[in-house]
């Protein structure tokens, strides 16, 4: 359950790497690279209803938590979040989905690796990204081939 004193003080600090805020007419592939650069990331919020700092609401909470999920469930692998969940702000209705932190694979959209750098989604660099893939158990060095090797280098 999203606390209102909470949201309320997020949407006033502005957006940031943990919160983006989008309209029900965005597009889904930029909702889809927000989410997966915020699970790749620290985790974030994600709050459609509101335009340009100023909250108008959404016509229709049913078809704008379903976007979400949908642009959930184009990552690669599949973004698994909590429901999105509406809110009444200020007698509008918001939809609001949470990326957890700490999830449990590294995410693309489209092929593309991203994570939050301020309110921009950037690619992740392959050093960033090999590492956050070892840190979240998808690479391990020891199963890597090792550049060179022959195998007058195995102790038989």
């Amino acid at each position: 359950m999203i606390n209102l004193h909470n949201l309320r003080m997020k949407i006033h600090s502005g957006e940031s790497s943990t919160l983006q805020w989008v309209t029900e007419s965005d597009e889904l592939d930029s909702i889809a690279e927000t989410m997966v650069a915020m699970a790749n990331s620290n985790g974030g919020t994600i709050i459609v209803g509101i335009e340009d700092g100023q909250v108008e609401g959404v016509y229709n909470h049913q078809e704008a938590s379903d976007y979400l999920i949908e642009a959930a469930l184009s990552t690669e692998p599949s973004l698994v979040i909590p429901v999105p969940e509406v809110v009444i702000f200020d007698d509008k209705p918001l939809v609001v989905a949470q990326i957890p932190t700490g999830m449990p694979h590294v995410y693309a959209y489209k092929g593309r690796y991203l994570r939050r750098r301020d309110t921009r989604n950037v690619p992740l660099k392959p050093p960033s990204l090999r590492r956050l893939m070892i840190q979240r158990g998808e690479m391990n060095f020891e199963v890597g081939i090792a550049q060179g090797a022959t195998l007058d280098d195995i102790d038989w």
